[in-house]
């Protein structure tokens, strides 16, 4: 699998494509120059190949970024979820048991500035980690809305047979991607996580919740 440095994808706003790498920068040129200063910008990913760059309102609360990273890349089985951010958690169902976990109902402006690196938690059995940086704070809107929309996102993930090298059409629930779990409908049968007669698979989707717990579905509305 590409590392995501190098993975290109598309900007939502004049359609270029362009590597991860270069994205950020590219969307400060959409920046527009005059406006209100009520936006920020900030890149999701799994360093791995799965990123995006959402545009948030700076007056939104860390419950609707969750919310909006549930909907479009992790929900299976409504999980518990975090985010840390300066050694503070800011948990999605914060415990009376745990005072020092704050809960998310947090507005971003009074948290994020620009260059800030935090993370996401989802699901504390089998965990999916997301690493969030803020590229731009606080700008007018690249995009006129007021919900978080995204403004680029990486192209397709191939998915291939870590065995015969065909496209892959399942992967291992217990193996997942980093451990040759990709697998063609010929080479399946074969796989030792199979071979007591178990079904351990799901379906390769576009997300980097790929291959963990129920997850099965493709993101909405990112790559149309």
């Amino acid at each position: 699998m590409s590392d995501t440095r190098t993975r290109r994808g598309t900007c939502k706003i004049c359609k270029r494509s362009i590597a991860a790498s270069g994205m950020g920068r590219h969307l400060q040129t959409h920046i527009p120059k005059v406006g209100r200063r009520t936006h920020y910008v900030i890149r999701v990913d799994d360093r791995g190949p799965f990123w995006m760059f959402l545009q948030v309102p700076a007056t939104f609360t860390l419950k609707r970024i969750d919310a909006y990273l549930r909907n479009t890349w992790l929900e299976c089985c409504g999980h518990l979820s975090m985010f840390i951010i300066n050694g503070t958690i800011y948990d999605s169902d914060p415990d009376d048991e745990f005072v020092r976990n704050k809960s998310m109902n947090y507005k971003i402006h009074r948290l994020l500035r620009e260059k800030m690196t935090f993370r996401h938690e989802y699901d504390f059995g089998t965990t999916t980690t997301l690493r969030l940086t803020v590229t731009a704070g606080i700008v007018p809107p690249l995009i006129s809305s007021k919900k978080i929309v995204p403004v680029a996102v990486h192209d397709k993930v191939s998915f291939h047979c870590d065995i015969c090298g065909r496209e892959a059409t399942k992967v291992c629930a217990y193996c997942g991607m980093d451990q040759e779990g990709l697998l063609c409908d010929t080479c399946a049968p074969k796989h030792s996580c199979a071979l007591d007669g178990d079904e351990p698979f799901l379906k390769p989707v576009q997300s980097p919740r790929v291959g963990m717990c129920a997850y099965e579905y493709e993101p909405y509305g990112l790559h149309d």
